[in-house]
């Protein structure tokens, strides 16, 4: 009998271990309050009120003046000569179209200036006046300007020298420049 109530008191506790009973019982951890600040006075201290200074703005600046700029004169390219301030040019006004100028016989006087003012809309072209150094490309919607002096007398061929279609070859014009007595 005494192996008997020994081993019914190790079950018994093996059975109150495994249930939790023999456990030491936790203590609950006390929540910490947040500390406390000093209650605020009672009357609060006032500041004045001080209004605003008033910032004074600052002066305009004096005008300037423009300082002088002197640009480089601009260059001409080779097809364009320079035009004197004593020369007023003759001023041509010159369309070029598939297949042709208008007007296709320019007539201007030997020593004289001459500005064409060439303009074409309906495709790419050329000026070209070989014996006064004239080549010029014409773009639509632009107008181009060819400048030279009419220094030697007689009858000069002109013509389109871009390849502009099948009537290129069409587009011929003759200068006349008319000797001065």
């Amino acid at each position: 009998m005494g192996s008997i109530l020994r081993f019914a008191c190790l079950a018994g506790l093996v059975l109150l271990a495994f249930t939790g009973c023999l456990q030491p019982q936790r203590q609950p951890v006390p929540v910490q309050e947040p500390p406390s600040f000093p209650p605020e006075p009672e009357a609060s201290v006032r500041l004045p009120v001080v209004p605003p200074t008033p910032v004074p703005l600052p002066s305009p600046a004096p005008a300037l003046e423009p300082l002088p700029v002197s640009l480089p004169a601009p260059e001409s390219p080779p097809s364009q000569a320079p035009v004197s301030s004593e020369a007023v040019p003759v001023e041509v006004l010159v369309r070029a179209f598939n297949w042709g100028f208008e007007p296709s016989t320019i007539e201007v006087n030997q020593g004289e200036w001459v500005r064409l003012v060439v303009s074409t809309q309906d495709g790419v072209h050329g000026l070209a006046i070989p014996a006064f150094g004239v080549s010029q490309k014409l773009e639509p919607g632009k107008t181009t300007v060819a400048e030279f002096k009419a220094d030697k007398a007689g009858h000069f061929p002109f013509y389109c020298n871009v390849s502009c279609g099948s009537g290129h070859s069409d587009m011929r014009g003759t200068l006349v420049v008319k000797p001065v007595p």
